[in-house]
């Protein structure tokens, strides 16, 4: 087996006398194809429509010492014309829409790795723009591919998109829950800190909206033991601050916002400096609130607390 990544083939590795179909599917598929293998490709290769005239007139007036690879580059662009893509584009077809002859090509080509990759790819610049049906249902077919072809790193991520998705609605909250609890499992066995961080703040960030603030706490606590990035955490320590300003924890909470405060500036986190201070206004908010609730309760108990047991109305 060639790992084809390192740009070297062994030198042990005799290549002289095999066939161009052969040495192609090295390069594909990192190994020499056995027989039946090469005739199988052959078939496939015949069965491709041939070079039209033009490519062939162009490879022509071409030096005779030119470079085989810019050859071969210039070729395929000249045969952008021809190609799918430009068919479509030629009809129409919007930039939005840009990958769809890309995926009709990887399926034709059975090349599923290709297909999963470009589906969880396109899915996530839907979910990006908030088109979350469009997402899903790229996403899903992707995971099931992904998950055919056990490829442990797509399958975390297209989880974890799935969960971003399902957390959007409180019908499907718990939905979501199980997503990223899958996809902490599979970072957990990929060893992705970051599938796990992301997925566990997730977790906590449902929670919250279930208004389940013990567990969002539990969650954005352990999340803390695996981030690493000053950004992250900053968010997180707001997140837990904002949950002990509702459960009256206000000191707690205001110490928290001022970690967060803290970290979100040494990172020169913009977005996380103002949505720490948004939070830290709304912590004094609520306990200004407190406040305003305590001082007619203070003074309608005070004469109890001050000895008079009968207290005269103001009135």
């Amino acid at each position: 087996m060639v790992d084809i990544r390192d740009g070297v083939l062994p030198a042990d590795l005799e290549i002289a006398d095999r066939l161009p179909e052969e040495i192609f599917w090295l390069l594909l598929i990192g190994e020499l194809p056995t027989e039946e293998e090469t005739k199988d490709f052959q078939a496939e290769l015949s069965a491709v429509e041939p070079l039209p005239e033009y490519i062939l007139n162009v490879m022509k007036t071409l030096p005779g010492d030119s470079h085989p690879m810019a050859m071969l580059s210039l070729g395929i662009m000249c045969l952008e014309q021809d190609s799918r893509f430009r068919q479509r584009y030629n009809d129409g077809m919007t930039k939005f829409d840009y990958w769809e002859p890309a995926l009709e090509q990887f399926e034709e080509l059975g090349d599923e790795a290709l297909v999963a990759n470009l589906q969880g790819n396109v899915g996530a610049i839907y979910l990006t723009t908030g088109k979350y049906v469009e997402a899903m249902e790229l996403f899903l077919p992707a995971l099931k591919m992904a998950e055919e072809l056990n490829d442990s790193t797509r399958i975390s991520t297209l989880l974890l998109n799935i969960g971003v998705i399902y957390s959007e609605s409180p019908a499907t909250y718990d939905e979501a829950l199980s997503y990223y609890l899958r996809a902490i499992e599979m970072g957990e066995a990929l060893g992705d800190r970051n599938i796990i961080g992301i997925s566990t703040i997730n977790l906590g960030q449902v929670y919250v909206s279930k208004e389940e603030y013990d567990s969002a706490l539990y969650y954005f606590e352990k999340s803390l033991t695996i981030l690493t990035g000053g950004i992250d955490i900053a968010s997180v320590l707001n997140s837990m601050a904002s949950i002990y300003s509702q459960k009256g924890e206000y000191s707690k909470a205001l110490t928290l916002h001022r970690d967060a405060l803290d970290l979100a500036r040494k990172e020169n986190g913009q977005r996380e400096t103002v949505a720490t201070l948004l939070g830290m206004a709304s912590t004094y908010e609520n306990l200004e609130q407190k406040v305003r609730e305590g001082v007619p309760r203070f003074f309608a108990l005070y004469p109890f607390v001050a000895g008079d047991p009968n207290p005269r109305s103001t009135s």
